[in-house]
C-alpha cells in the first residue's frame, strides 16, 4: 500500500517539473524587492552564439553589470557619533539624629537593718495565798419538851432484843463539819511547764485561763481568756491545765461544780 502512494507522489512531482521546463522562460528574471538600507546586485547572463563549422573559440566572459545602490538613511534614523549619558543625582540621605543616651538611675541599696527581737521582762507571779475559810459554827437549837404520859407497852423485852440494831454508815460528807463553803483551788504541786524553745530564748508570757471544774476535781473545759501572744505558749498552758487534778469547791460541806480563773 505504501509503494502505491510513493509511486503516485513521484509521478506528480515529475509532471510538475516537466511542465515548468517546457512552458517556462528561463531568461526572465524575477524582481526581488530590496529592503531600504541594503545594496542590490543585478546579474544578466547572455548566452554565446556558437557555429557548428568554426573551431571552438573561447567564449568571451559574460558581462556582468553590477549595480550598487547606496542605502539612504533618513535623517531621523541617523545615529549620532557621540551621545551623552544622562546623569542622575541621588540626594544624600540625611543622617538620622542620634538618640539621647538613656541614663539609668541606680538607687543605692541600703543594708538591711535587722531589728532585735523585743525581750519581754519576766513577770513574776506572786503566789496566791489561800486563806482558810471561816467555819461557821451552827447555832444550837433549843427544843422545848413537854411531859408525855408514859404508856405501857405490852411488848416483851425479848422481842426488842431480837430486833437487829441499824448499822450507821458514815459518809465523807458527814465527816466534814456541816455548813462549810469553800472555793475551788489549784493543788500546791501545780507548776506550769514552759516550752523549751521559749526557755532558751528567754521569752515569757502570761496567760489567763478560765477552767470549769467538776465535783470530782477534773477540768471539764479550759478557755483562754487572755492570750500571751504566742500560740505555742498558750497551747502548753491549756495542756498543763487539763492534766491537773483540782480541789473542788465545797458548798455546805459537799463538793460541787465551780469555775476557777487564774
Amino acid at each position: 500500500m505504501k509503494t502505491i502512494w510513493y509511486c503516485l507522489a513521484f509521478g506528480i512531482s515529475v509532471t510538475l517539473h516537466a511542465t515548468l521546463l517546457l512552458f517556462g522562460d528561463p531568461t526572465q528574471t524575477s524582481q526581488i524587492p530590496v529592503q531600504q538600507g541594503h545594496a542590490s546586485l543585478a546579474i544578466n547572463l547572455l548566452p554565446a552564439i556558437q557555429s557548428q563549422a568554426s573551431p571552438p573559440t573561447p567564449a568571451p566572459a559574460p558581462e556582468v553589470e553590477v549595480e550598487v545602490e547606496t542605502p539612504t538613511v533618513p535623517e531621523a534614523e541617523k545615529v549620532p557619533d557621540t551621545f551623552t549619558v544622562p546623569t542622575f543625582t541621588v540626594p544624600e540621605a540625611e543622617p538620622a539624629p542620634l538618640a539621647a543616651p538613656v541614663i539609668e538611675h541606680i538607687m543605692p541599696t541600703l543594708p538591711r537593718i535587722v531589728e532585735p527581737l523585743p525581750v519581754e521582762e519576766p513577770i513574776i507571779q506572786q503566789p496566791s495565798v489561800i486563806r482558810p475559810a471561816k467555819t461557821i459554827q451552827p447555832t444550837p437549837t433549843v427544843v422545848e419538851t413537854q411531859p408525855v404520859k408514859e404508856q405501857v407497852v405490852e411488848q416483851s423485852q425479848t422481842d426488842t432484843a431480837n430486833q437487829p440494831a441499824p448499822e450507821s454508815v458514815a459518809s465523807n460528807s458527814d465527816l466534814l463539819p456541816q455548813g462549810v463553803t469553800t472555793q475551788a483551788k489549784r493543788p500546791d504541786s501545780f507548776k506550769p511547764v514552759y516550752p523549751m524553745l521559749f526557755r532558751r530564748r528567754g521569752i515569757e508570757g502570761t496567760v489567763t485561763m478560765q477552767i470549769q471544774i467538776t465535783a470530782t476535781g477534773i477540768a471539764r473545759s479550759v478557755i483562754v481568756t487572755q492570750s500571751s501572744g504566742y500560740r505555742q505558749f498558750d497551747a502548753a498552758a491549756v495542756k498543763e491545765c487539763r492534766s491537773v487534778r483540782y480541789i473542788p469547791a465545797m458548798k455546805h460541806g459537799r463538793p460541787v461544780e465551780s469555775t476557777l480563773t487564774f
